[in-house]
């Protein structure tokens, strides 16, 4: 009988008890302290396991709640940040989070106004099919239609329903699949998996660019990654 990948992972999920196992039995072999034991995080970036804060940041956010700091500057101080490394012509804004961070892009720089008697026009983002874009693509209705429920409840936060969760209105998202990327089912709960190491930078810069010329009247913008590292998947910039 042939064994498909459901098959696999099926068997993952049967063995899923005997696997934690295993993985406490190497725990304990590591040397971990008892009181670091369930503690210890990836990063302060990942949104499932965000590790603790280190105990400078800690000690910062305590000094700085017990001084008065008006609000614009704070503000003014990220601004400050983001040119020095950045230049002049850069700006920034503070907002609570990436989610808050990507919504206010879409809603200031790529939706259409909403003010007004009648409809509005239709805004459309051409977004390259990478990694992630249950985050950054979900702001819009897909294009093509295949990809509206692409990565549903994949999102730490219930109810994200992958790309329908966020849509704001009259705004669409073209998804262009890369060239040389490959797109493989996997996981226990089933999900493509997109794997950029063979993409080729300058043919999917112009699948973008076609993408972004059939939409010329209702094109908005480009919203991408902004990783470009060998490490998390592109060989090419």
């Amino acid at each position: 009988m042939s064994l498909y990948k459901f098959d696999l992972y099926r068997g993952l999920k049967e063995r899923q008890a005997d696997i934690l196992q295993e993985a406490e039995a190497i725990g304990r072999s590591l040397g971990l302290a008892d009181a670091l034991r369930g503690k210890v995080g990836v990063s302060a970036s990942n949104s499932s396991a965000p590790g603790p804060l280190r105990r400078a940041v800690v000690e910062a956010l305590v000094r700085g709640s017990a001084d008065y700091l008006p609000l614009v500057q704070v503000g003014d101080e990220v601004r400050r940040v983001v040119k020095s490394v950045l230049g002049d012509d850069y700006d920034a804004a503070v907002v609570n989070g990436a989610e808050a961070g990507l919504a206010t892009s879409y809603a200031a720089l790529l939706a259409p106004s909403q003010f007004g008697p009648g409809e509005s026009a239709r805004a459309r983002v051409v977004v390259p099919y990478e990694r992630h874009i249950e985050h950054h693509a979900s702001y819009g209705r897909t294009v093509p239609g295949v990809y509206k429920d692409l990565f549903a409840d994949r999102g730490a936060t219930a109810g994200e329903l992958g790309l329908l969760g966020r849509r704001l209105p009259n705004v669409d998202v073209a998804l262009v699949r890369l060239a040389g990327a490959r797109y493989p089912v996997h996981g226990i709960k089933s999900y493509p998996v997109p794997l950029l190491l063979n993409v080729d930078a300058q043919a999917s810069a112009a699948a973008l660019a076609r993408t972004a010329d059939q939409d010329a009247a209702q094109f908005a913008g480009f919203v991408a990654l902004g990783y470009d590292t060998p490490g998390f998947g592109h060989s090419q910039k």
